[in-house]
């Protein structure tokens, strides 16, 4: 699944402000960073409870991102909203965040000295109407780490990354986790930047 592109028309959104419609502080730092200036506005969506299973995990995260987006977009239809969501899948299943430090050990075991991928949707809504969506697949192959390294990773980063669903901080020690990437690095941290930025130019709310 690439990019969809539905009811894009440029020249209506000229005025219109932007929406993060998520809690995660990583996206909101890293649209920040990049000097894109937008509300945080978090979705009340619950993806749990979402009947996504009978899709492959691409299109769950596709999925997910576009209602999250939609659900702020009853709150502003005036707005653009930017939907967000990432998919970690392994050996064909989904694998959730952890919950808890015992559940992300055995996750970073499980993962050990295998390939994964990330599933990482965006998506733009206006007037609860989708204008764009994309979604972009990173490869990652964990190394064969020892026990010794797991332990310390999880002591020194273990509460900050149970919000990854990856539970590592790629930014920082977790690409120690990492044998081999093939992906984009924003894609990785959650969300296709480079991608959104084309849409994003052509709908006037960055600068071309």
């Amino acid at each position: 699944m690439g990019t969809i592109i539905v009811n894009y028309k440029p020249s209506i959104c000229s005025m219109n402000k932007l929406i993060l419609a998520s809690k995660s502080e990583a996206r909101a730092f890293l649209v920040r960073k990049i000097g894109i200036e937008c509300d945080i506005c978090p979705s009340n969506f619950d993806e749990r409870s979402a009947d996504v299973q009978h899709l492959p995990a691409n299109e769950q995260a596709a999925f997910l991102a576009m209602h999250k987006a939609l659900d702020v977009s009853r709150k502003f239809p005036e707005a653009v909203i930017i939907g967000a969501d990432q998919i970690l899948e392994f050996e064909g299943e989904v694998l959730h965040k952890a919950v808890n430090l015992a559940e992300l050990r055995d996750k970073l075991v499980n993962l050990r000295g295998k390939i994964h991928f990330l599933h990482s949707g965006v998506c733009l809504v206006l007037g609860c109407q989708l204008i764009w969506q994309h979604v972009e697949t990173a490869t990652l192959t964990m190394r064969n780490f020892s026990d010794e390294f797991l332990a310390q990773y999880i002591e020194t980063y273990g509460e900050k990354v149970l919000s990854s669903v990856g539970g590592y901080h790629y930014e920082g020690a977790g690409l120690q986790l990492m044998e081999d990437v093939k992906g984009d690095y924003y894609t990785i941290l959650g969300m296709p930047l480079l991608q959104m930025m084309v849409p994003l130019r052509g709908l006037k709310l960055i600068e071309e």
